[in-house]
């Protein structure tokens, strides 16, 4: 069983891409850190366009060197936009016109490399499948989504994953504004599960996948096996489990209430039973627990301060990998990392 808990680790919101005066931002690095860390980050990387920006780590905030760089072209024509961090080698700018080239700098200078956002920059399947060597993708990127709504590169997630079912997803801002509307900033991040507050410690936590992105939710524990799924949460609106080919499900507190109550109506009962064998609903003193055995396995639900706070599923978990999404009653989402199958 695969196990990511927030137990014994420190909480560590991470902003892994935004902007400064040193290319096309607002504020100056030192601001942009100064930012963050006000607004509770613990771990910075300004990674302006084609310079490796380098801040020492202020008081309660670790600051990582970054670059975005342009390279190459993708199939369409467009340029790769690819973030490194954990970079001291300017030398690796000098593959620009090479993505590949690129990432393999990166990663054998000690760094990582994830490609900004896909949707924004109208890559295809093919640009992501040949690249090798890089960590992730941007999953979220707010500025993209205030600016052009084409901040969310799920569907660019879930089809490399059916290739490489290790490929990371990253939520980031990439801002350049900050204040100035749209804001563009505090609207996705990486939480790091690190053993101590340490540059090392973040490199750690990259390295073992540990962390998981978010816009607002929690994601507080994941246990994950071939036929097991546990997660607890702050209170969200809906769970989500997403596998490879139109496998898995996702369910929100307003489907669970109407199931519940087409299943207390013998009448109504017979056009869910193709679906769901039982639901057993009890209130206990932690919030009101739903218990539901369908056809897709055994599915535990616990609704407490407002929202779907812990959930679990006994059954067939999917094919090739599982990722688990929530989402809250504002919208705003969590989602784990990807898990093999």
């Amino acid at each position: 069983m695969q196990r990511l808990s927030v137990e014994g680790f420190i909480e560590a919101r991470a902003m892994l891409h935004s902007h400064s005066t040193a290319s096309d931002g607002r504020l100056s690095p030192r601001d942009v850190v100064g930012y963050y860390r006000s607004n509770g980050f613990k771990v910075v990387s300004v990674t302006d366009h084609g310079r490796i920006t380098r801040i020492e780590t202020l008081s309660d905030c670790i600051c990582i060197p970054g670059v975005e760089v342009s390279s190459g072209r993708s199939k369409l024509g467009e340029p790769y936009h690819i973030v490194a961090i954990m970079v001291e080698d300017e030398g690796i700018l000098q593959a620009k016109d090479d993505p590949q080239e690129l990432i393999d700098r990166v990663s054998s200078s000690g760094g990582f490399a994830f490609i900004a956002h896909p949707h924004w920059s109208n890559l295809t399947y093919e640009d992501l499948a040949e690249l090798k060597g890089y960590i992730g993708i941007e999953i979220y990127n707010t500025g993209c989504e205030v600016e052009v709504s084409k901040g969310y590169s799920l569907t660019y997630w879930d089809n490399i994953l059916s290739k490489n079912p290790c490929i990371l997803g990253l939520a980031v801002d990439d801002a350049h504004r900050y204040v100035l509307p749209p804001i563009d900033a505090l609207g996705g991040w990486v939480t790091l599960l690190l053993d101590e507050e340490t540059c090392e410690s973040v490199v750690h936590a990259f390295r073992d996948g540990r962390f998981y992105s978010s816009m607002g939710p929690e994601i507080k524990l994941l246990e994950v096996s071939s036929d097991y799924v546990n997660i607890a949460s702050s209170p969200v609106e809906k769970v989500s489990i997403i596998s490879s080919n139109g496998k898995g499900f996702g369910l929100t507190i307003s489907d669970l209430r109407l199931l519940a109550r087409l299943w207390r109506d013998r009448e109504r009962r017979r056009s869910i039973e193709n679906m769901v064998s039982s639901i057993d609903i009890d209130m206990q003193s932690g919030g009101e627990v739903i218990v539901a055995e369908s056809r897709y396995g055994r599915m535990h639900f616990l609704i407490s301060s407002g929202g779907i706070t812990e959930f679990s599923w006994s059954g067939k978990t999917g094919s090739k990998y599982l990722r688990i999404e929530v989402i809250d009653c504002n919208g705003r989402r969590a989602w784990s990392n990807p898990i093999p199958i």
